[in-house]
């Protein structure tokens, strides 16, 4: 297939093959190639060639890319012009490859030229004072296409255009910025870099500069106007200018259809792999022209296919057997994003989503050594509730307590932090990085220049210890120094930046790194995953050319919308029209004909969800099929997990039982877990499995129903009697719930002051006294009684489970009997005690264990707007709505009769779950699924969903429960089953 021509040529361009010009690298001449991937390239085979030919030693070849190479001709001109007294040029800013990161240190004086970053910087304050910019969310994305219009401009060495007030609003727009960032910058003294082979061919033309006796090009598959005007100028010199062309070859072409973009990317890899088994010592290359897009799917592929062992936990990633050309933004690489997360915090309140990095990240110091215990600190914090947490509690939790002179242990931490959990958690590295890092950013002054900030960022992450203290890998090494570097980009942004705050600055280098594309060197790898352009000089022994369809191959006009898009069709700017593109795609497919004999054109017959057709530049290729390429099955990881040896079933829902005289935990949420679900209760109790704690804003259910428990024990400790209560007036009575109110308040957010602000407390404050207020008007109407205990400790044993239970309180009657009451915030459901597995046990539990006459027992509901009670009393005028003992019974069944038939009934059921969980039974089945398994956080673990149908058409539909009310559990508070201790709301105890 003959080339197709440029559209700008060059006449004095000759042709050379690969090996005159390594040649003339060794005689010291230069190779200006496309791309820096064609640099790394030309050095390797450079290299190779020297050591073929014996040398022990020689220097490097020097091969810069077309923007390095003009980059240090122009500096080496600014030099010269410096020497010569020449003021309107700026000194020199840097050389060598990656010189362009050092460029414009210091611009303000004239001729000095701004780097990328500065002139981004430019833009955005051009944008931001124009009447477009105004109406603007940010005008960082703005800025970015709006200079990538102007290097357009730049390359076509066009002017501004002129925009007709029918022209689009980005094009009047973009025409006024651009005269106003042209009018800044000449009254600056600035230039920016799109100015350099504009200047540098005026360097030449003028001898300031001699040029090259000879220079070699490589990977062109055009020339931009900008581009052929420096190369004529140094032709015009003298200077010989050649090509390296690759040799075309007889190639063997074939196109392969698939179903979707998987299939091609799975039957990509699938070839790949068959062609290395034959021989590892082959090169592959695999050319896609929708990379970017593509990226995470091939890499997640092949690794999968190809190197499945990566992802082990501890496995190096370094080192695969392929390579894809184009990297992430630096941003997205673990130990940047820790970076930048690291230096988002700040000493006040912080979410959860920030601090939860300072106990997972792996680049603090301590984390092998301190993992678990900040995982348990992590645990702890949360459970104090609210949306975050600030880094001084974090530090104070994390560092252990000091004993006090004379004390042979130290205090317990729950002193610091009442109603958190008692004990410090020892994470003393932790600790000491936060402390270091509170002391060092109290120090930052409010607004900084970017170097100041630079600098401020590096000791904030010195004092945490980043990146810690494990040895870090090749490609973490390498990232590192990247964002050293990054670091060093923004503190040359001084001269084209005011001062700015904390937020500002970090905004600005989180959105440097997100647009900085990195890839950590790596050792060469077989097989090479490459765009359209790096794939300029690529020479392999097989190549696939990735998702020729016809939507992306030639791929659609994308013109700059900054620009008019006539101007651009008229200049033949790229990806300006259909035509441009058609004529690239061709010249792409000419090249890639020199880079193998064997090649395989892959497409999709679906893309993006619609479907297409292969590429009319490919439809000329013979069809084929991986089977005819013999290429061999090869499943992925876990498809080849799943077909290896004989699976076996294994019942495991049988414990060991518990010896006898072995003491378990749980109290009375053991019989509430073990009737909800009997793996549920094995789990939390003998397994120890808790799910994290997820915060929320405020106070939570749970706590406001220990607050509630805690109000009206402070409150009857005042009031003591029905008679007492009677006596108050309405104002004596408002004045003691207050009072108990604000108590039980105040001792909740001991340690939390930094849960509620003052209007929350304020308004958590009225609703705790109104529901106190409504609670005690209702009490009034009961028979007498007085209050013999509050938070009653109760023991019990039945089953075989012995413990504690704690009863919200105890009312003793006229006739000497007494009443069990316990608090609910949540809904009361009726008959939640009854049937085979209660919903609530533990009032029954309390009452089969009590040793005292029962009178009744029932649930005190204190709901806001359903405040009442539900329970069995001998009397029914003991409480509003009492049902007689006589009447109570199963659901579906006859009523017991009598309170002695009640309580046997009880007892029995009882007997039947204690002796359950204490022989063992781990069966993982839920009372009922749509309510039992709504809140649990087991699934996994139980895998219900691999045991039940029902489960499944729960978990899709999300089912309501449309069973009686007896089989409906009540959940209380968070509407967690079986809440445990007086933490959880009082319900039921540990």
């Amino acid at each position: 297939m003959a080339q197709p021509a440029r559209q700008r040529s060059i006449p004095s361009l000759v042709s050379i093959a690969p090996e005159a010009a390594l040649q003339a690298l060794s005689e010291g001449h230069t190779v200006v190639t496309a791309n820096r991937r064609l640099v790394r390239m030309l050095r390797g085979q450079y290299d190779r060639a020297q050591a073929a030919g014996g040398a022990e030693a020689w220097a490097g070849a020097d091969i810069l890319s077309w923007e390095d190479w003009s980059r240090r001709c122009w500096e080496d001109g600014n030099d010269l012009a410096a020497l010569a007294g020449d003021a309107g040029e700026g000194p020199r800013e840097g050389a060598g490859e990656g010189a362009g990161e050092k460029a414009g240190d210091s611009p303000g004086s004239a001729g000095r030229c701004l780097s990328p970053g500065q002139a981004e910087l430019v833009w955005e304050e051009v944008i931001a004072a124009s009447p477009h910019g105004r109406s603007l969310p940010t005008t960082s994305g703005t800025a970015s296409e709006a200079m990538a219009a102007w290097d357009l401009l730049q390359a076509w060495r066009l002017p501004i255009p002129v925009v007709s007030p029918r022209g689009t609003l980005e094009n009047r727009a973009f025409s006024q910025w651009a005269m106003e960032y042209q009018r800044l910058c000449a009254e600056r003294g600035w230039m920016d870099e799109t100015a350099i082979p504009e200047q540098l061919a005026g360097f030449f033309a003028s001898g300031l500069v001699s040029p090259p006796n000879r220079l070699i090009l490589a990977g062109f598959d055009d020339f931009t106007p900008r581009q052929q005007h420096l190369l004529e100028a140094l032709s015009t010199q003298g200077a010989s200018l050649e090509e390296i062309v690759w040799p075309e070859r007889a190639v063997h072409s074939v196109r392969l259809p698939f179903p979707d973009q998987e299939g091609e990317v799975l039957g990509a890899a699938r070839w790949a792999k068959t062609l290395l088994e034959a021989n590892p010592e082959r090169r592959i290359g695999i050319v896609v022209p929708e990379l970017p897009r593509l990226r995470s799917l091939i890499a997640q592929v092949f690794e999968d296919l190809l190197a499945p062992a990566s992802v082990l936990p501890g496995t190096s990633r370094h080192g695969l057997p392929f390579n894809i050309s184009l990297g992430l933004p630096l941003s997205d690489y673990p130990l940047v994003a820790t970076a930048l997360g690291l230096l988002s915090l700040s000493p006040g309140m912080q979410g959860w989503e920030k601090v939860n990095l300072l106990f997972h990240t792996p680049f603090l110091p301590g984390w092998e050594a301190e993992r678990d215990a900040r995982a348990s600190l992590e645990s702890r914090l949360r459970k104090r509730g609210g949306e975050g947490v600030s880094l001084a509690t974090v530090q104070a939790f994390s560092d252990p307590p000091k004993a006090a002179p004379g004390q042979e242990h130290p205090p317990e931490r729950a002193n610091h932090d009442k109603g958190a959990p008692s004990g410090h958690v020892h994470a003393p590295l932790l600790g000491s990085a936060l402390g270091r890092w509170r002391k060092r950013i109290g120090a930052i002054e409010r607004r900084l220049p970017p170097s100041g900030w630079a600098v401020a960022f590096s000791s904030l992450l010195e004092a945490l210890g980043w990146p810690g203290d494990r040895p870090l890998d090749s490609a973490e090494f390498q990232t590192r120094e990247k964002w050293n570097r990054l670091l060093e980009a923004l503190a040359r942004l001084d001269p084209a930046a005011r001062p700015m705050t904390h937020g500002e600055a970090l905004s600005l280098l989180a959105r440097m790194a997100a647009s900085e594309i990195f890839q950590p060197e790596s050792p060469d790898a077989p097989i090479q995953v490459l765009g359209v352009l790096e794939a300029a000089g690529l020479e392999c022994d097989h190549l696939w050319v990735m998702g020729l369809h016809d939507g992306a191959w030639p791929p659609n006009p994308r013109p700059n919308a900054f620009l008019p898009a006539a101007l651009q069709r008229r200049h033949d700017m790229p990806h300006a029209s259909p035509e441009h593109n058609l004529a690239a795609a061709r010249m792409v497919m000419s090249r890639l004909d020199a880079a193998s004999a064997d090649r395989v054109a892959g497409y999709p017959a679906m893309a993006e969800e619609r479907a297409v057709a292969p590429s009319p530049l490919i439809a000329h290729f013979a069809e084929s099929t991986l089977d005819a390429l013999g290429v061999k099955e090869a499943p992925l990881y876990l498809e080849h997990l799943a077909g290896f040896g004989t699976l076996e079933s294994y019942s495991d829902f049988q414990a060991p039982s518990l010896p006898p005289g072995m003491s378990v935990s749980g109290g009375t949420a053991l019989f509430a877990e073990q009737a909800a679900c009997p793996f549920r209760a094995f789990a939390r109790f003998r397994l120890h499995a808790e799910s994290p704690v997820l915060p929320e804003a405020g106070m939570t259910p749970m706590e406001r129903g220990t607050l509630a428990h805690k109000a009206l024990e402070r409150a009857w400790g005042r009031i003591a009697s029905h008679a007492a209560l009677c006596a108050l007036d309405a104002g004596e009575l408002r004045q003691r719930t207050e009072a108990a109110a604000g108590e039980a308040l105040a001792d909740f957010l001991e340690g939390r002051a930094d849960r509620m602000g003052e209007r929350e407390t304020t308004l958590e404050l009225e609703r705790l006294s109104r529901l106190l207020m409504d609670w005690l008007e209702l009490e009034k109407q009961r028979q007498p009684f007085q209050v013999e205990q509050r938070e009653a400790e109760i023991a019990f044993e039945i089953g075989g489970i012995s413990g504690t239970g704690r009863i919200d309180r105890i009312d003793l009657l006229e006739d000497g009997k007494r009443i069990i009451l316990d608090y609910k915030t949540g809904a009361l459901k009726s008959n939640a005690w009854m049937g085979d597995r209660p919903d609530e046990p533990q009032l029954p539990l309390y009452c089969v264990s009590a040793d005292f006459e029962l009178g009744g027992v029932a649930f005190a509901g204190l709901k806001r707007g359903s405040i009442g009670f539900m329970g069995l009393a001998e009397d029914e005028a003991q409480f509003p709505k009492a049902r007689p003992f006589d009447l109570a019974a199963d659901p579906g069944g006859e009523p017991f009769g009598s309170k002695a038939a009640l309580l046997n009934r009880w007892k029995q059921v009882l007997e039947s779950l204690g002796r359950s969980y204490r022989g063992g039974d781990a069966r993982a089945m839920p009372k009922n699924i749509a309510t039992t398994c709504r809140h649990c956080h087991l699934p996994t673990l139980c895998r219900i969903a691999e045991l039940s149908r029902e489960y499944g058409q729960f978990a899709t539909e999300n089912t309501e429960n449309t069973e009686n009310t007896e089989n409906t559990e009540h959940t209380e508070h968070t509407g967690n089953t079986g809440a445990g201790g007086r933490a959880r709301g009082g319900g039921q105890d540990e």
